[in-house]
Order: C-alpha cells, then structure tokens, then sequence
C-alpha cells in the first residue's frame, strides 16, 4: 500500500517536474522520473528539488554552513558565505557565489530497461523503481533528501511543439522570481 502511495505522489508530480525538465520526459527520454519527497528532519530555509531528469538542485538559505554528503558519508559539496565549493579529485574547487547548487547525482537516477509491469497492470502502467536518500548536514544537525524514482512511459513522438529554449527559460525566469521572492520575504521578517 505505502508503495502504491509513493507512486502516486511521484506520478502527481510528473506534469509539474517534466515542465521543468524538458517536457514529459526530461532531457534523455528515458522514461525515468525523478522526485524528492522530504527532507527529514526538516530544516527550514533549505529547499531541495530535482530538475532535468538526474540533477539535484539543494537551496541553502539557511545562513548556516551547509554539506552534501556522498556514498561513504563524506563531504563532497560544501556551502559556505562565499558560495559553493565541491570536492574534485581531492580538491575543494569554488563553483559559484549563490546560495544554490545543481549536480548530477547517480543515486537519483535511474537507466536502462524499465521494471517489470506489476501483475495485471497495463504494460503503459508507471511503475515505482526505488526510492533514494542523500544525506547532508547543516551546521550539527544532520539531515537527509528523501525522494523516489519511478517509470512513466514516454511519448512515441519527437516533436511536441514546444522548443527545449522556451521551456528552459521559462523555467529559470521561475526559478529565479521564486529565489527573489524567498530573499525578499526573509529580508522583510528580519526587519519586522
């Protein structure tokens, strides 16, 4: 039942995530949906989403310093006041200024062949693949990106009429008056 639940959370979330990405289907046309759910526990002011089928995008307005952790528990992305550093073959490397970051992260993604179509369902059916975490700490307190992957057929056809230029920029002009909105209401609460 919390299968099917988790599936109907990540399906809901395909219109909303696909415009984002490229269409219904992302930049790779896999088939493959990625999703967060959670961040547990809950840290307010860091905000965490998956855009263009295997990037994780984590928001750190925190004003604490914030660490993504990788497979073995280590850091490998660090933000800090002076913006994001990631560790590259064993060296920290700054990446930008902002309080924002987007990589590619294996354990999100999914590849190849589908899952099988569970017992009596439509071979069309979307199927539930797995559900991910990557762990993080802000400040002391740990924390962990929970989200789920699964497979919702993609289109048969190439074109769907809308350029992959148009998408993305729109796209970002969201995502940009979205973090402009955040700055100003947080500017505003620390005034008042």
């Amino acid at each position: 039942m919390r299968r099917r639940i988790v599936l109907a959370a990540v399906v809901a979330l395909v219109p909303a995530g696909a415009a984002f990405a490229h269409g219904p289907h992302g930049v790779n046309g896999t088939g493959y949906v990625a999703s967060v759910k959670v961040v547990d526990p809950q840290v307010v002011g860091l905000e965490a989403k998956v855009i263009l089928d295997d990037q994780l995008l984590v928001s750190n307005l925190t004003r604490k310093p914030l660490q993504i952790l990788d497979r073995s528990g280590r850091p490998f992305i660090r933000f800090r006041p002076s913006g994001v550093e990631r560790l590259l073959d064993g060296e920290w490397r700054h990446m930008n200024s902002g309080a924002a970051y987007a990589w590619h992260d294996s354990r999100v993604v999914g590849s190849g062949t589908p899952p099988p179509v569970d017992p009596g369902a439509a071979e069309t059916a979307p199927r539930f693949v797995r559900n991910w975490t990557v762990p993080g700490r802000v400040g002391a307190k740990a924390f962990a990106i929970e989200g789920a992957l699964a497979w919702v057929e993609p289109p048969r056809q190439q074109d769907e009429g809308v350029s992959t230029a148009l998408l993305v920029g729109g796209a970002l002009a969201l995502a940009a008056l979205s973090l402009g909105a955040m700055l100003l209401l947080g500017r505003r609460r620390q005034a008042g």
